[in-house]
């Protein structure tokens, strides 16, 4: 595992309460070529993947309290594809114990600071892919390859818990919250967008069918599934962009004003908003209306003057080409973009952005060598303004008897013992915020 230094650009645009600022849109951008996949629902953390030209893909989380980036394996290629609430990532990676001979195996698994297998069905070619995570973190889909056929299953803590009905391959891209069902696409003579339930019984949600058809992601309440169903030119719908209503069955076409042929669709908020691309440009839609992400950014207070962001000859508006994964609020947002030097840059909008309020993240107590100290170290709130100081308390009580002005302290211990930390970031409004225990 490495950390990684990550790029930060805060930028704001104030919209005033009560006549003071109190919300800002915050831009957090990544480093080049690293590619955000997935936003977690409560859009505190985001993972992807990372290329170095060697092609191999490296998995990566991304701490969007704190802006730190890690990747979770820099030596063999790994994948992550999904998030949870709780920074437990989904996704693929090489493991050199699974086969007899220690050759490198490409297998689902998810990392929660480090690797776990997933269990191997029998007579499994030790290849796999694992997409999604429930929100607790229990739960996880993915396919293994079974005597030459991708076999859709769902894991429970690692172990095989349900496996997927299909005639052929099966491979499910997403699962529900509760890790009960899940959505991706089965192989009926050509690629089906499907919804399994909980029984994991294969429900077709379209009879189109094509190489890109599939589910594509559940509203993080569970209740829609976003999917595009394929093509049929002989229909009055064309083309298949569709939501599934989990609870009715019943699909609702995305129609748009005029026929667009080049749009994808990628993730859906728990009120309908749905992120994609149209003609390589990033795109949002909601309700019948369909928006290119700049413009609707921009009208919400963001300000991109100060992105690196790549505009071609005769356009108006720079290279955001996709919008990737949204928040269950929809507040919080991934869009890929390229910088001027041509490199594929990834950054999280995060709107709504609280200012004056933010607690210390990454709190670490190390204990000296050779002194009664402990030194603290802690990284401050993002996007926070104005913040007085800081408080730190040793089991509870405040040990600092002036406000501490950096983002590290030196505790005098007086006797030997084992001690809880926290430290409280003293807001502009004089309002304390509170650290996780350490």
């Amino acid at each position: 595992m490495n950390k990684v230094k990550f790029l930060l650009i805060a930028v704001f645009a104030s919209v005033l309460l009560n006549g003071r600022a109190e919300t800002k849109p915050l831009i957090l951008v990544g480093p080049d070529e690293y590619q955000v996949l997935c936003i977690s629902p409560n859009g505190t953390w985001a993972c992807g993947d990372f290329n170095d030209f060697s092609y191999e893909d490296h998995a990566f989380r991304w701490n969007l309290v704190s802006g730190e980036i890690e990747l979770l394996d820099t030596e063999h290629a790994c994948s992550a594809w999904s998030i949870n609430d709780d920074g437990v990532v989904a996704g693929t990676f090489t493991s050199t114990t699974i086969n007899a001979n220690h050759a490198p195996a490409s297998i689902p698994g998810y990392w929660d600071g480090s690797w776990h297998a997933v269990e191997l069905p029998e007579g499994a070619e030790a290849e796999g892919i694992g997409y999604g995570i429930s929100e607790d973190g229990h739960y996880m889909c993915g396919s293994v390859l079974v005597k030459g056929i991708y076999k859709g299953y769902i894991w429970k803590d690692g172990k095989i818990y349900k496996q997927l009905s299909s005639k052929s391959h099966a491979m499910p891209y997403a699962i529900s919250p509760d890790g009960q069902s899940a959505t991706g696409w089965a192989f009926n003579s050509n690629r089906t967008a499907t919804y399994w339930n909980a029984e994991g019984k294969e429900n077709i949600m379209s009879t189109y069918q094509s190489p890109w058809s599939s589910g594509r992601r559940f509203s993080p309440d569970g209740k829609q599934i976003v999917f595009f169903g394929g093509w049929d030119m002989e229909s009055e719908v064309d083309i298949l962009r569709a939501i599934y209503n989990v609870e009715t069955g019943e699909v609702t076409n995305i129609i748009f004003p005029e026929k667009i042929q080049d749009f994808d669709l990628f993730d859906i908020s728990n009120d309908g908003l749905i992120a994609g691309s149209i003609n390589n440009m990033a795109y949002l839609y909601k309700d019948g209306q369909s928006m290119l992400a700049y413009p609707y950014l921009k009208q919400r207070g963001v300000d991109f003057t100060n992105i690196d962001m790549m505009t071609l000859e005769g356009d108006t508006m720079p290279t955001l080409f996709r919008t990737q994964s949204l928040s269950a609020d929809g507040n919080s947002m991934a869009l890929l973009y390229y910088s001027k030097a041509q490199s594929l840059k990834s950054m999280v909008v995060r709107l709504n952005q609280d200012v004056v309020h933010g607690a210390p993240s990454h709190l670490v107590a190390k204990k000296m060598k050779k002194t009664e100290q402990v030194k603290l170290s802690w990284k401050a709130p993002l996007g926070v303004e104005g913040i007085k100081g800081y408080n730190v308390y040793r089991d509870g009580k405040k040990v600092n008897s002036q406000l501490v002005a950096n983002n590290y302290y030196f505790d005098e211990l007086t006797s030997v013992g084992t001690y809880t930390y926290k430290v409280g970031t003293l807001c502009s409004d004089d309002t304390e915020v509170m650290s996780e225990e350490q």
